[in-house]
């Protein structure tokens, strides 16, 4: 009888049916999700646009995750996968 403190938010009667809980299909939420999802998608691609395709011999930048740190490379040709690329990377100095 802790909750006898508390008080409503409101003093305006509330039918026996608004207490009981009640269960949403799955396919309900997940649709919802999607919505949600396919939204933020658009708004969060509005200002994409594609970069300039790099030419043979370009110098580019790569980026090795292990050490952390940037390396400079020479650019070859695209890879047979999507945003991968042949590479050469310069002799270090």
């Amino acid at each position: 009888m802790h909750n006898l403190a508390r008080q409503t938010r409101t003093l305006l009667p509330v039918p026996s049916s608004h207490l009981e809980p009640r269960t949403v299909p799955s396919s309900t939420v997940h649709g919802r999700f999607c919505d949600i999802c396919r939204k933020q998608r658009i708004y969060y691609n509005r200002g994409v646009r594609d970069l300039p395709p790099l030419s043979r011999d370009q110098e580019v930048a790569t980026y090795n995750t292990i050490t952390r740190s940037w390396s400079p490379a020479v650019f070859l040709r695209s890879a047979d996968e999507p945003r991968n690329a042949v590479r050469q990377l310069a002799p270090a100095s």
